[in-house]
């Protein structure tokens, strides 16, 4: 499976390059790369390579020109990188001095900041080597990584709030809204992130972290009348303490405007029962427009909603 591996900078992807992931286990994580495979890396407004990070940047695409596996430890900051030539030669070893990896839907993240100091006495204190991987030459039937659907969503910004792909690590809050039903969520909002490059926003209060709630995107699927199985389906669900407070319309104008824009969806639809007054208000004020009646899964009546990109 191949994922992506992203430096962000203020919240803005600083590079990115595509891997193959080869294991993911609590105690290590091995990604493989191999001549070829894709990757993004920034550039200034002469079109040169820039190496550390800038007020203004563009992406560039690029190609890896290696044979090189990573090795490092979930929740740990620092990587090894391993450099072999086409023979399956061992040529050199690199240490990344990083923040931690966080996972995402589509790979990980990591932060490029002013912490790298504090990083490198860290990873020095507790070295991510030997890998016990440099007698073993890279795989030649390896494919160049290509970079997957959903590499290039950075987190969004509104006035109050705050929105990242929903990932493992926010499974806890997330049960606040959807209670059993959490790990479900997940995987299905992972599994349309990876194959549609869309999924579901963690939303938390931008000044303070705080959870807020959560937005959600996915394809219609089966046993709805009223939506098509290959429409986009978009909801919200609000943490209690926020209720009222306007944060589900602030969290969707932001995360359609994404879709529209970044993802290219050309319309999305929300199915709300008849009785959930508040919904029927964020889906007036996001401009949907009532298209028919329609019948949840379970069966229950149920109004459907659609807004298209070219009239939002």
């Amino acid at each position: 499976m191949s994922v992506a591996v992203r430096e962000l900078w203020r919240d803005r992807i600083w590079t990115a390059r595509a891997w193959s992931l080869v294991e993911e286990t609590p105690e290590r994580v091995v990604l493989a790369s191999r001549p070829g495979s894709e990757t993004r890396v920034p550039v200034g407004k002469d079109g040169a390579r820039l190496r550390v990070p800038a007020a203004e940047w563009a992406l560039a695409e690029s190609r890896w020109e290696s044979w090189t596996p990573c090795v490092t430890r979930p929740g740990e900051p620092g990587s090894t990188l391993l450099f072999f030539d086409e023979r399956g030669t061992h040529l050199s070893t690199y240490v990344s001095f990083e923040r931690p990896l966080r996972r995402t839907p589509f790979g990980f993240d990591t932060l490029v900041d002013g912490g790298e100091v504090r990083e490198v006495r860290r990873v020095l204190a507790d070295p991510p080597w030997p890998t016990g991987r440099k007698e073993r030459a890279p795989d030649a039937g390896l494919e160049p990584a290509r970079l997957p659907p959903g590499w290039d969503a950075t987190p969004l910004q509104t006035r109050r709030l705050r929105l990242t792909p929903l990932a493992p690590d926010d499974l806890g809050e997330a049960a606040a809204v959807h209670e059993e039903a959490a790990p479900r969520e997940l995987d299905l909002s992972t599994t349309t992130w990876r194959e549609r490059g869309f999924g579901f926003w963690m939303v938390r209060d931008r000044a303070t972290g705080a959870f807020a709630g959560v937005f959600e995107a996915h394809l219609g699927g089966p046993g709805v009348e009223g939506i098509a199985p290959h429409e986009v389906e978009i909801g919200w669900i609000v943490d209690e303490a926020r209720r009222g407070d306007g944060v589900a319309t602030e969290a969707a104008r932001a995360a359609v405007a994404d879709l529209f824009g970044r993802a290219g969806v050309t319309h999305v639809t929300a199915l709300i029962r008849p009785e959930n007054e508040p919904s029927r208000r964020v889906a007036a004020k996001l401009g949907m427009r009532l298209r028919c009646a329609g019948r949840a899964r379970n069966g229950d009546h149920a109004e459907i909603y659609e807004l298209r990109r070219d009239v939002a």
